[in-house]
């Protein structure tokens, strides 16, 4: 366990991490952190361990299905590319026209409300995608054949 540090709660609530505990966690100005109340007082976490955590949690989890993050990756990419065909008639190969670089600049721009309503249509025609199509359950039970 690290040496116990006193700090002085300022003004507006702002306490001062000491330098050295800054250093040893290479926390900068700007960054992120996560405060969370226990029951013996405050654990101040830098955001990137708790993203750290999350993504280990995710490998773990593709580990037990056996799947890497590229398999994941690319049937993300089927599905949307399935999706962009029988939503809007696009062939194989045409569906990175549906996101270009300007048309993502153009939704980043939209309020957060109908960023939010767009993306919730997206994953309601994710769900939908995985009720109609059985084969991801045959991945989810291991019944993988490798030819």
């Amino acid at each position: 366990m690290s040496a116990r540090n006193l700090v002085r709660i300022q003004e507006k609530g702002q306490v001062t991490i000491p330098t050295e505990v800054r250093k040893r966690l290479g926390l900068k100005k700007g960054d992120l952190v996560a405060v969370t109340e226990t029951p013996e007082g405050i654990l101040i976490t830098p955001q990137e361990v708790l993203a750290m955590k999350a993504l280990d949690r995710i490998g773990e989890a593709l580990k037990e299905k056996g799947l890497t993050l590229e398999e994941l990756i690319e049937s993300g990419r089927e599905i949307r590319s399935h999706i962009a065909r029988r939503k809007h008639g696009v062939r194989a190969g045409e569906t990175e026209q549906l996101a270009s670089l300007p048309e993502r600049r153009v939704f980043l721009k939209l309020p957060l409300e109908k960023r939010r309503q767009a993306l919730a249509q997206q994953a309601a025609e994710m769900a939908s995608h995985y009720e109609e199509e059985t084969e991801w359950r045959e991945l989810q039970a291991g019944d993988i054949v490798d030819y």
